[in-house]
């Protein structure tokens, strides 16, 4: 079992998540940003 509770497993959750998160909004903003130009 992995533990989350640990300082160090949670500081890689969240860039795990926010690197998700990026993935997610990359491709939309590059769409508008050429949709504008």
């Amino acid at each position: 079992m992995i533990n989350f509770t640990s300082k160090k497993n949670k500081k890689i959750l969240v860039v795990v998540i926010s690197i998700m998160i990026i993935a997610m909004v990359a491709p939309l903003v590059l769409s508008s940003v050429l949709g504008i130009l």
